[in-house]
């Protein structure tokens, strides 16, 4: 992920780095960025679904096959967000990358039909 290829200290900060992915990498438009939880949902933690199959975990700053990550991570996802999703959502809640609440999507879909 060039947009965050220089980040060093990643622990903790898997809701901002992959949002900033999403804002930053000119791919992103075919991506989803994942709410979720890993170890069965237990810990809460976000990545991004790649469209050729894989995930981008910013934490591990890997790429690993879908399945194999379900598995390996026990990741259960709760909210996905299209790239467009995400900008009305920094728009609405700035300096805050989640995980956003019900009010919060809502007020993000009445900012983008808005405009």
């Amino acid at each position: 992920m060039k947009s965050l290829a220089r980040v060093r200290k990643r622990h903790g900060r898997c809701y901002e780095l992959t949002a900033r992915a999403m804002i930053s990498e000119p791919e992103s438009d075919s991506w989803m960025l994942v709410h979720g939880g890993l170890g069965g949902g237990w810990f809460h933690h976000a990545w991004i679904e790649l469209d050729d199959g894989r995930i981008y975990d910013p934490s591990f700053n890997d790429y690993t096959p879908a399945d194999q990550y379900a598995t390996k991570r026990r990741a259960v996802a709760d909210h996905r967000y299209s790239r467009t999703e995400v900008c009305a959502l920094l728009g609405t809640t700035p300096n805050y990358y989640g995980p956003w609440t019900d009010g919060e999507r809502r007020a993000a879909a009445a900012r983008r039909a808005a405009v």
